[in-house]
């Protein structure tokens, strides 16, 4: 699959390619509807904002880091949306050509491969066992480290939400300082405060 969609593709549409087992339906139906300016159906989307499984239809006109999410704009919200492929039962193409193109907008993307048009600032102090799991996990956070020692780094980035930065931290938090950012110190508190009275014997 991997092959085919590079042979057939664009690369200004499509970036590289990490499709997973069971989307690449949907990644070509998406890729289609954006060539051709279409509107489409995402069908049954798993909303984990909402908690809500429902259509959802409008105009996709990009795809982020490696397909795995694509920039929407939604008429009925009035809005530029992500959406995960992942979470996408089917896509379906329709006749309708694009109506608001003049609105659509790409957000930001974060190291964390989340996506906003929020960004929130961190500072973080990482050891050498941290530092390496960031950048094998998300190697686009390179180029924010910078190496205060044999085995200290600083991360200084800015984040769409602290969900992302928050998961990677919490199994890290013997091996990560938080040096900027009362806020993000503050989610982190709430979180583990939380997950500490799920895990209370």
């Amino acid at each position: 699959l991997k092959e085919k969609l590079y042979k057939v593709y664009d690369y200004d549409i499509l970036s590289e390619i990490v499709v997973r087992h069971g989307i690449g339906d949907n990644v070509h139906n998406i890729y289609e509807a954006i060539k051709n300016k279409r509107q489409v159906k995402f069908v049954k989307y798993k909303s984990s904002n909402s908690n809500v499984i429902d259509d959802r239809v409008g105009e996709p006109f990009a795809f982020t880091a490696n397909n795995n999410e694509v920039w929407f704009y939604e008429p009925k919200s009035r809005k530029n949306k992500i959406f995960k492929v992942s979470r996408i039962s089917s896509v379906e193409l329709t006749n309708d050509e694009w109506q608001f193109e003049n609105e659509h907008k790409e957000g930001y993307t974060d190291i964390f491969h989340i996506s906003s048009n929020d960004r929130l600032p961190i500072k973080l102090k990482l050891g050498l066992h941290s530092v390496n799991l960031l950048i094998e996990e998300f190697p686009l956070a390179e180029k924010y480290l910078t190496q205060i020692d044999d085995n200290r780094w600083i991360l200084e980035t800015e984040v769409c939400k602290y969900e992302g930065v928050g998961r990677f931290v919490i199994g890290l938090l013997d091996d990560i300082e938080i040096i900027g950012s009362d806020e993000f110190k503050l989610f982190l508190q709430e979180k583990v405060k939380n997950i500490s009275k799920k895990i209370y014997i």
